[in-house]
């Protein structure tokens, strides 16, 4: 038995290890890829929502204890603004719960509402975090899997429309014959996670009435996206359905709502008879949330229905905001020739999930953390991912932890990228898969080709490259760059390396360079190829370039002290062991090149 495995308990068993978003998190992290792993935008709130929290935060007030289950404002806040929703009235005192984030009011309510022994019906895939809070309460989770969409050529994604969404359907005969007499909870995540799926009135009646046969079951609505729906008008929702009210539980988001989910605040609406038994989980387990940022959110949701950038609300243009950045990553990644995995487009969320069913599942690549591990061996969709980041450089999620044990085959043939994120963000991504990595074999096949023309210095460069993470991009007619403090370098027809390590820099093989050149005709000869409406081509698309101002050439300092001051010590023995030179020299010229080793490379190969 392993150290730490005799304090384990049965209740945490197979929980104590980092989860797969720390795992993957930290592949994006160590790998210097994009993350689409993790779902979290990466832009800010709206400027109310941060208004009111500064706000709030600056009343001295309300920092002691509150009510335990929600403070009087924001309960009265989501009652307004759920009433319309929910078709009825909420009393904010008795139908409301306050929890720290949607994944709490989840986790409080199956704690309140399921025992050892019982069992709850979900259907697959999934939210993750499910999985283990019903482990902990000593229940047994019933996966029904939804039927996947059929995987559409590309060409279809190249201009996409409202009429276009792959759309998960649901196995009503084997979700019926799931329930038995020891189930406790049906938990339906709508939208869903990580398929976007929208479920549908009609979908939603039918599953009112097979519940009709079991009066016991309590349904857990996840509602947390609820806002980012596509061309959906209004989210249908389960309480609405007749009979349903007074066995539902919604949970909702404002960290989803408000683009803020570290925040940590959701909410439970439902029936007295049962908000009242998730009430004592909550009060005894966290007591209660931060009234400042409790009231900042009560504030946030009645100023969310003013106009926005031209819509009606803040939730009309979060719904068009989260489509515009949908239909953005889809129609280019449609474009990309070097990825061969078909993307489903989804109808809401923040993912796109990719079908890897017709893929093979080797990989020599493991995830960070598991160098120990021994006898491992990943499922297929970690597999295809850990080859993609490798690759792409681009950390995607698998779609395996999102079903039950019994059906994580199916999961392991796709896997998750989420779009919730900036354009730029996007781009970047689009950019990698664009423009794979060379294996570690062909670069070494490279370098023998580099061998045999004499291209000694630049194989040099070439292995440097690899040790300090660059990446090559192929196909560029021309690249103008301005890096740190001005130093210029250009390039026309010829290859080029990007580092991933500093923003916009650049190593440069081919016709045309500047190092150190005469300070006017390095100048001149910038200017010229960036005039004002120059267009370039890049990738095959059209682009503009704007003129660059105020160009510097900067030039050796010849009495540079040579001393380590300001400089990575890694870059120094870099160009140290590269370069074949002294450490003065290495710093000197380090120096020059302020600090950049791959410049410094280039100038110890030309001298």
């Amino acid at each position: 038995m392993k150290e730490d495995q005799k304090f384990e308990s049965d209740i945490v068993q197979g929980y104590t290890k980092p989860t797969i978003w720390c795992k993957f998190t930290e592949l994006a992290e160590k790998t210097n890829s994009v993350n689409l792993g993790q779902g979290m935008p990466d832009w800010q709130p709206p400027k109310f929502f941060m208004d009111n929290m500064q706000k709030q935060f600056s009343n001295t007030a309300f920092y002691q204890y509150t009510r335990n289950v929600g403070s009087i404002k924001l309960c009265e806040a989501v009652s307004r603004n759920y009433e319309k929703y929910f078709k009825r009235k909420i009393d904010p005192m008795t139908e409301v719960v306050i929890g720290a984030g949607g994944v709490n009011v989840l986790y409080i309510a199956m704690m309140a509402l399921v025992k050892r022994g019982d069992e709850v019906v979900m259907i697959e895939p999934f939210y993750h975090d499910c999985c283990p809070q019903i482990q902990f309460c000593g229940g047994k989770v019933v996966g029904v899997p939804m039927i996947p969409p059929k995987s559409r050529p590309k060409s279809e994604f190249e201009k996409i429309t409202k009429d276009v969404k792959d759309v998960w359907t649901i196995d009503f005969e084997s979700l019926e014959k799931a329930f038995t007499k020891k189930t406790k909870v049906l938990y339906l995540n709508t939208p869903n996670n990580p398929t976007g799926k929208i479920l549908t009135y009609e979908e939603l009646h039918k599953i009112a009435k097979i519940l009709e046969k079991f009066p016991r079951v309590v349904v857990l609505v996840d509602e947390v996206y609820e806002y980012q729906i596509g061309d959906c008008q209004e989210l249908p929702r389960m309480s609405t359905v007749k009979g349903m009210w007074e066995k539902c539980i919604s949970v909702m988001s404002a960290g989803k709502i408000f683009n803020a989910t570290g925040i940590r605040i959701g909410w439970a609406i439902g029936p007295n008879s049962l908000i009242r038994q998730l009430n004592p989980v909550f009060q005894y387990s966290s007591y209660c949330i931060a009234e400042p940022m409790q009231n900042a959110v009560a504030e946030s949701l009645d100023m969310a229905n003013e106009s926005c950038e031209g819509f009606e609300s803040y939730y009309k243009w979060t719904a068009n905001h989260y489509k515009s950045l949908r239909n953005h990553f889809l129609e280019n990644m449609a474009k990309v020739k070097t990825f061969d995995i078909n993307l489903l487009c989804p109808e809401s969320g923040f993912f796109t999930l990719g079908d890897i069913s017709k893929l093979k599942s080797e990989s020599k690549y493991i995830l960070p953390g598991d160098e120990n591990e021994k006898n491992l061996s990943y499922p297929k969709d970690y597999k295809i991912l850990l080859n993609i980041c490798n690759q792409y450089k681009v950390v995607g999620m698998p779609c395996s932890p999102f079903y039950s044990k019994e059906h994580k085959n199916i999961g392991e043939n796709f896997i998750r990228f989420a779009f919730s994120k900036q354009t730029s963000t996007l781009d970047k991504a689009i950019h990698n898969f664009s423009n794979p990595v060379k294996d570690e074999e062909e670069e070494e096949d490279d370098d023998d080709d580099d061998d045999k023309k004499g291209n000694k210095s630049e194989k040099k460069v070439r292995k440097a490259l690899g040790k300090l993470g660059m990446t090559k991009i192929n196909g560029v007619n021309r690249v103008t760059v301005k890096p740190k403090d001005n130093n210029i370098l250009i390039i026309k027809d010829a290859e080029v390396f990007s580092s991933k390590d500093v923003e916009n820099t650049f190593i440069i093989f081919g016709e045309l360079t500047f190092d150190e050149p005469d300070k006017k005709a390095a100048k001149e000869e910038l200017q010229k190829f960036t005039k004002e409406g120059e267009t370039l081509q890049k990738q095959g698309e059209t682009k503009t370039e704007k003129p660059i101002e105020n160009v510097v050439i900067e030039e050796e300092d010849p009495n540079a002290e040579v001393n380590t001051d300001g400089l990575d010590q890694s870059a120094i023995d870099t160009v140290m062991e590269e370069g074949n030179c002294s450490k003065a020299k290495a710093v000197k010229i380090l120096r020059s090149t302020d600090g950049d080793v791959v410049a410094a490379l280039l100038k110890l190969t030309d001298n």
